[in-house]
């Protein structure tokens, strides 16, 4: 799969970048050629949604033509950024939302 990095301008682009600021990072949005399930780390080759590349660890790479709620896929890709840039808050998250997807938590967050 090939991607091209293509300008993307608008509210909600604005405010996606602006959320990624907060986390010292940057987006470069794409479209691409095709999608598979398999991404290759080293190139972002296969990422149909989003990818974060460790090389570049200041970059997020979105897709503009996704069906997934970007917003969404931004989420999933800071958290890859964190456990690279800033590995004890990305421990840390971890250890708050973990409990959470205990079964035994989920009722407590259904009763509120």
């Amino acid at each position: 799969m090939e991607f091209t990095p293509v300008e993307v301008t608008g509210e909600r682009s604005d405010i996606l970048r602006k959320v990624a600021g907060i986390f010292g990072l940057r987006i470069v949005f794409y479209t691409s050629d095709g999608a598979t399930n398999k991404t290759d780390i080293s190139t972002g080759r296969g990422a149909s949604e989003g990818f974060f590349l460790p090389r570049q660890k200041n970059t997020i790479f979105l897709n503009a033509g996704s069906n997934k709620h970007l917003t969404f896929i931004l989420g999933h890709e800071v958290s890859h950024a964190m456990e690279i840039n800033n590995i004890s808050a990305y421990q840390e998250m971890l250890d708050k939302i973990l409990p959470l997807l205990d079964p035994r938590n989920m009722q407590s967050l259904d009763d509120s």
